[in-house]
């Protein structure tokens, strides 16, 4: 009995510490391996302007992969149709060749933080499309990417006016 309770207390104290998830996407790579054609996209609607968001992509990849990071062109597009493209080096495995994250039967799992602590300006629909951007036009051994968007517990403050 009381093993029952101990697991109940841990269950229960890992929901109280979970993030509040409001999207999660993901996308499994056709024969694992991510070939530069092979643009993922995400897409998800916003209905709150204040409070401010984590935006995390998780990549799944087996424990041979032989790149160390992955460079990736990132195009975000905002409700208005305002796109914003830019570059970014997915970090894989260390220098050493140790995978970041975590690893399990020849399965690896790493959480990048793509923005942190952000506020989407307006209300509607925003999109992120990635695509591996490199002389390399295929990635063999990653097996999925996933995008999650979690609430922060901070909330955008409004600014105020000077006193004159």
């Amino acid at each position: 009995m009381p093993r029952l309770i101990l697991l109940f207390v841990v269950f229960v104290s890992l929901l109280a510490c979970s993030k509040d998830s409001i999207y999660s996407h993901s996308i499994s790579i056709p024969d694992e391996i991510w070939k530069e054609s092979n643009n993922l996209e995400f897409s998800w609607k916003i209905n709150d302007t204040i409070t401010r968001y984590d935006l995390l992509l998780n990549i799944c990849f087996t424990d041979k992969i032989p790149n160390q990071n992955i460079y990736v062109k990132a195009i975000s597009k905002n409700p208005e149709a305002k796109t914003s493209e830019q570059l970014i080096s997915l970090e894989l495995l260390d220098p050493s060749g140790v995978p970041y994250g975590s690893c399990d039967l020849g399965s690896c799992k790493v959480s990048i933080i793509l923005a942190s602590n952000i506020y989407f300006p307006m209300e509607g629909e925003y999109s992120l499309a990635i695509s591996p951007f490199s002389r390399i036009d295929s990635f063999p051994g990653i097996k999925n990417v996933i995008l999650n968007i979690e609430k922060t517990s901070v909330i955008k403050s409004k600014k105020t006016k000077s006193a004159k």
